[in-house]
């Protein structure tokens, strides 16, 4: 794996109800507070959740690259925040998310979460190619399809591939009892957008921390680029 580009990391946390000063920071205060810290170019309400959503930050830390804040939405049991960048720049953001919300009303975020999960998507070039996503013969009968008559004429090409796979949780009893629901997790795999085929570039998002989506996607290639045995 080479070429890591483009990494998103999507961080949520679930608190008990009241945790949250979700008051104090919709008070104007409050806003202009998380505006100012971390440099917030807009405010506004997410529109499938509702959720109170600040987009474009950024997180200055002395001696070190600056971290740039996609989104953070809060609403009064969870916080969600989104970074370009890796895990370790999602968890110094929300040190600063907690650390405002502690002078607003002196709650430990940091130690209290429920629920604490990580969603990782990246930009890398693989050493396997698509047809070792999938099966022979389905690789063999996606090739064929390029050589019927209906297409005479237009020369067809396998442009894209996609391997998608969702994962669905049972709830225990103590998520039931607090009101929490666990959201599906998906694994994807596809061809780079806009990139040809045979560059080998692919879209991946995991449901882990950044480092050990890294370390999961290098055992998959390793997997993928030995010989097949005949």
């Amino acid at each position: 794996m080479k070429d890591l580009m483009a990494q998103v990391v999507t961080q949520v946390r679930i608190y008990p109800p009241d945790w949250i000063p979700y008051r104090q920071l919709t008070a104007a205060n409050g806003i202009a507070l998380f505006k100012e810290v971390l440099a917030f170019r807009g405010t506004g309400v997410a529109g499938d959740s509702g959720d109170l959503a600040f987009e474009g930050g950024t997180l200055s830390l002395e001696g070190q690259p600056p971290i740039h804040i996609n989104q953070v939405q809060i609403n009064d049991r969870r916080i969600i925040v989104q970074v370009a960048g890796d895990s370790d720049g999602a968890n110094a953001s929300f040190a600063m998310i907690a650390k405002i919300f502690d002078g607003l009303r002196r709650v430990d975020l940091e130690e209290s979460p429920q629920i604490v999960t990580d969603d990782t998507a990246s930009v890398a070039t693989f050493s396997f190619g698509w047809e070792d996503l999938i099966s022979d013969k389905v690789a063999a009968f996606s090739k064929l399809l390029l050589e019927q008559p209906e297409f005479e004429g237009t020369s067809p090409f396998i442009k894209s591939i996609s391997v998608r796979v969702q994962l669905g949780f049972l709830e225990k009893e103590e998520h039931k009892s607090t009101g929490i629901s666990l959201s599906d997790k998906v694994l994807t795999l596809e061809t780079r957008k806009d990139t040809p085929i045979r560059e080998r570039r692919f879209y991946t998002t995991l449901p882990f921390a950044s480092q050990k989506a890294s370390a999961l996607l290098g055992k998959l290639e390793a997997s993928l680029s030995r010989p097949k045995k005949k």
